[in-house]
């Protein structure tokens, strides 16, 4: 078996206006989540986040609170849909996490033995493929 096949699936998007790296397509989350530093380096502004506080537990039962909610517009293949994300102040090596909502929305199916995410458009299926050296 090949090393990338144990790669996560990461991506590159456009959300809000900006062009995001290091996106991980990740199917346990149940939430998207984005990094106070990222929210930051779009240029948009703590008082832009509704003040909805949740809290997080990870794989290992850690607990992190959100600091609350932003809406964005998220685009992928010609389809641009809006998204939750939770907004966190936490170190971690993506950007943002694309969990099941935003997975669910698209129809998507992501494969990390392929190191793809295809789904359905109304110009028929579309692909996006992951950036495996961004994912190592």
């Amino acid at each position: 078996m090949s090393s990338h096949q144990q790669d996560e699936l990461v991506i590159s998007l456009p959300i809000g206006n900006c062009l995001i790296k290091r996106i991980l397509v990740d199917n346990g989350s149940a939430s998207n989540i984005m990094m106070l530093n990222t929210l930051q380096q779009m240029g948009l502004l703590e008082a832009d986040i509704e003040k909805r506080y949740t809290t997080l537990v990870g794989f290992s039962g850690e607990m992190k609170r959100t600091i609350g909610e932003i809406h964005l517009p998220t685009y992928a293949g010609g389809i641009n849909l809006l998204q939750k994300f939770l907004v966190i102040d936490a170190g971690s090596t993506y950007n943002i996490i694309l969990g099941r909502s935003w997975i669910h929305d698209m129809r998507a199916i992501p494969s990390t033995v392929h190191q793809v995410i295809k789904f359905p458009t109304p110009w028929g299926t579309q692909q996006i493929r992951c950036d495996q050296v961004m994912a190592r």
